[in-house]
């Protein structure tokens, strides 16, 4: 599995929010108690690091919907200059009848 789309649908998820903010409240109340990264230096790096790390996931993901959606607006683009060209054909073949039936009418 595209490991991109995995991490946007975990990072996504209420789990993901839920262990978050689990993580945020344990690692506030260790520094609280023990005196550990009194300054919260390591758990702004490590938060930091995690919305680095999204950033680039989510980019990665965007660019290949971009590339998906620019593939099916090509196609449509090329659907839509057949049909037209098909009009045309259409038009002109119907102008010819047109012009046919004048014709024989006068004669």
């Amino acid at each position: 599995m595209d490991l991109a789309k995995t991490y946007s649908k975990l990072r996504s998820s209420t789990g993901f929010l839920v262990g978050l903010i689990s993580f945020i409240i344990f690692w506030l109340t260790i520094s609280a108690f023990t005196g550990f990264d009194r300054d919260h230096g390591l758990i702004n790096l490590s938060l930091s690091a995690e919305a680095s790390i999204s950033l680039a996931f989510f980019s990665m993901l965007q660019d290949r919907v971009d590339q998906k959606m620019q593939a099916q607006l090509d196609l449509l683009q090329q659907m839509i200059q057949k049909m037209n060209e098909r009009d045309e054909q259409l038009l002109k073949i119907v102008a010819d009848i047109h012009e046919e039936v004048e014709t024989d009418g006068l004669h």
